[in-house]
């Protein structure tokens, strides 16, 4: 097999380097970029967890807070008394149902025993 040889003129020459010299500077941008790209990311993490700290610093904060201050018992006492009511309404709710059930079964039993 024998080698052929193509001649380029000096424009072409010329372009094929401009090109080169293109594609090596897109890609040593493209490098800067993904390099600035992960030191944001480093730096966002690092100031995430310093916020997260910073949270449960207040947090704690919050409770001793709450814990030196007098407690009420007034609120205490209207939620217990939700819940009792909600718990009758609870039991109005099951009871209803069972009622008129038993109610429709009776009726059926009375049926039965004064068709016989």
């Amino acid at each position: 097999m024998q080698t052929e040889y193509v001649r380029l003129s000096k424009d072409e020459k010329n372009e094929g380097y401009k090109n080169l010299l293109h594609s090596q500077l897109e890609y040593l941008n493209s490098i800067r970029s993904f390099n600035n790209y992960w030191a944001l990311r480093n730096k966002e993490l690092s100031l995430k967890i310093s916020l997260k700290s910073k949270i449960s610093e207040a947090f704690g904060e919050i409770e001793k807070f709450e814990g030196l201050l007098p407690k009420s018992h007034f609120l205490e006492e209207i939620r217990a008394k939700k819940k009792e009511m909600e718990n009758k309404k609870a039991k109005k709710v099951q009871v209803n149902p069972l009622t008129k059930e038993i109610d429709v079964i009776k009726q059926k039993l009375f049926r039965l025993q004064g068709g016989i």
